[in-house]
């Protein structure tokens, strides 16, 4: 049982206690391991419930991490409009 927001996966809910207001998590791994995947999927769980969340890559721009997430939601590839017209 955990003390803060559920993340959405049970087990880490389980050894971390949670989301915690205030608190920095910091995910770390090699290349192509899945913490973006991962921190997409926690993120999105927190924001599913009016968590606030702050996400910051050090792998990818802003307009990436965004894109992400709107394909996430969506199921479905973002386009933009810059990529059509370029």
């Amino acid at each position: 049982f955990y003390r803060g927001e559920s993340f959405g996966f049970e087990k880490m809910d389980e050894l971390t206690g949670g989301a915690n207001e205030a608190e920095i998590i910091v995910v770390v791994g090699d290349t192509g391991v899945g913490k973006t995947a991962l921190v997409r999927q926690m993120t999105y769980n927190l924001l599913k419930r009016d968590v606030p969340c702050c996400w910051i890559s050090l792998e990818m721009p802003p307009e990436r991490v965004l894109e992400q997430f709107v394909e996430h939601y969506h199921q479905r590839p973002y386009v933009s409009a810059d990529r059509v017209l370029n």
